[in-house]
């Protein structure tokens, strides 16, 4: 009766086109909860816009958290992930050599149907201040990988510095440029520490809402806590016409900042 029973098996398997005597293939997710997470969420301003999930953290503090995985079968990894958000995700590079830009890629292979794990990150003592994106990713032992784990924006301020830098000056700005000209920001960068590895970005949006840098000046060894600056766009004649956003951003040499808007229309 039992090899009458294999051979049966087999035949509906090749009439139907299905391995039913098979173990079907998992296709179920992994789940993902947060059971405790220190220092605790916040709302705060992240690129322009209030944002929940946000965990304001001071450099040399601990990230302490604790999260439970699950699966209808078997687990298979977690995946710790801290990388920079300096740019709203433009990702365009650390803003000084010095201090460290704070990257966590660390991969655990884990088993069983159900694990509670408790970990504790130290922020680096020299980072780079600014916002950051966290997040556990969790996969099952066949791949499936649950995606709605969620985005945290840790807003790391450095403890050895925690003043912003200054426009001491900022000199006045054209409202209406055309394009072939140049345009001119200057005037004097103040900080209460040697400028020395800060910088300067000149970024604009143009009417599109299309993200874009302009001019970048890094202020050089020596400097002292107030110094002059300029810098220069000329605008292309490849430009639409309409109303452009510019920003200038003042970074002091721990990731500091400070940040003033203009309109111009271009024409």
């Amino acid at each position: 009766m039992k090899h009458l029973k294999k051979i049966s098996c087999f035949l509906a398997a090749g009439v139907l086109g299905l391995s039913s005597c098979e173990k079907e293939k998992d296709t179920t997710a992994p789940t993902f909860s947060i059971q405790s997470l220190s220092p605790a969420t916040t709302t705060d301003i992240v690129c322009g816009e209030a944002a929940s999930n946000v965990i304001p953290i001071l450099s040399g503090q601990n990230l302490s958290f604790e999260f439970k995985l699950t699966d209808n079968e078997a687990l298979g990894q977690y995946k710790i992930d801290i990388h920079d958000d300096f740019d709203c995700h433009g990702h365009e590079g650390e803003r000084s050599p010095v201090p460290t830009v704070w990257s966590v890629q660390d991969v655990v292979n884990v088993s069983g149907t159900e694990q509670t794990i408790s970990r504790s990150l130290q922020v680096p003592s020299d980072v780079m201040a600014g916002n950051y994106h966290f997040q556990i990713k969790v996969l099952d032992a066949e791949g499936n990988e649950n995606t709605q784990t969620p985005i945290y924006t840790l807003k790391i301020r450095n403890s050895s510095d925690l003043v912003d830098p200054t426009f001491v000056q900022l000199d006045a700005v054209p409202t209406t440029i055309n394009k072939g000209q140049t345009i001119t920001i200057s005037g004097i960068a103040g900080d209460n520490m040697d400028l020395e590895n800060g910088k300067i970005e000149l970024n604009y949006h143009d009417p599109s809402d299309e993200h874009h840098t302009a001019q970048t000046f890094t202020f050089p060894a020596g400097v002292g806590t107030e110094e002059n600056f300029s810098l220069s766009f000329a605008i292309p004649s490849s430009f639409a016409s309409g109303l452009y956003e510019f920003e200038i951003k003042l970074y002091d040499n721990v990731g500091n900042i400070i940040e003033q808007a203009f309109e111009v229309q271009i024409q």
